[in-house]
């Protein structure tokens, strides 16, 4: 996250990871290959306190152009196995 930081800004960060979870769930949604951006998201994300990550997802569900549940459902079930692992 440091990296990310110095180029970057860390308020950058956190709203390149609301795009990226964006992406992940469009893909997931559209039932195609989404394993470049489950990776993308898990490098971009694994620095993140568990509140950030909820706050990120948040905006994501709320600015959604899709259905607001199942982008919810695809990212909290992405969360909960990443946490578990």
């Amino acid at each position: 996250m440091w990296l990310k930081e110095e180029f970057m800004g860390l308020e950058e960060c956190f709203k390149m990871t609301h795009l990226i979870l964006d992406f992940f769930a469009k893909a997931m949604l559209e039932e195609r290959d989404s394993s470049i951006e489950q990776y993308l998201l898990n490098f971009w994300s694994k620095d993140l306190s568990l509140r950030d990550t909820v706050d990120r997802i948040q905006t994501t569900v709320r600015f959604a152009s899709s259905s607001q549940a199942d982008t919810f459902i695809i990212l909290f079930t992405w969360l909960v196995e990443q946490k578990l692992q």
